[in-house]
């Protein structure tokens, strides 16, 4: 960002704070096994690893803890919010371990599929995989 240092954290996460409050409209994509924990930390979700996910040996195990789906759901959740899952997993693995949370996108198989949002007043009606 302009005009910060880098290694100034306290003060780049107070700039990205005040943003965000005053931004009208938020895109956030992250994906599955390599996001940014900043997003999670400002709700609450302990993810120091970066990940949504625990880094783990077997793929299949790696599966979200419950302050990130807290996290998700309570970011998501804002109408002011879009909020997409990118991975190269499938689709049915995403909703098995996303898709309760009904105001989440997801793109599956590096983009292959992906589960579109239909709003209407900036309420989610449904989830569509195309």
């Amino acid at each position: 960002m302009p005009g910060y240092r880098t290694s100034d954290t306290r003060t780049t996460h107070q700039h990205m704070l005040e943003r965000y409050s005053k931004a009208t409209k938020r895109l956030f994509l992250l994906d599955y096994d390599v996001s940014s924990p900043s997003a999670f930390l400002f709700y609450g979700a302990d993810s120091e690893q970066g990940t949504l996910s625990p880094i783990v040996k077997t793929p299949s195990m790696a599966v979200p803890s419950e302050d990130t789906l807290t996290a998700l759901t309570l970011l998501s959740a804002d109408p002011r919010n879009l909020v997409y899952i990118i991975s190269g997993r499938d689709g049915a693995f995403l909703e098995q371990h996303l898709g309760h949370i009904r105001e989440l996108g997801m793109s599956a198989e590096h983009g292959g599929s992906y589960a579109r949002l239909v709003r209407s007043s900036g309420r989610t009606l449904l989830r569509a995989w195309t």
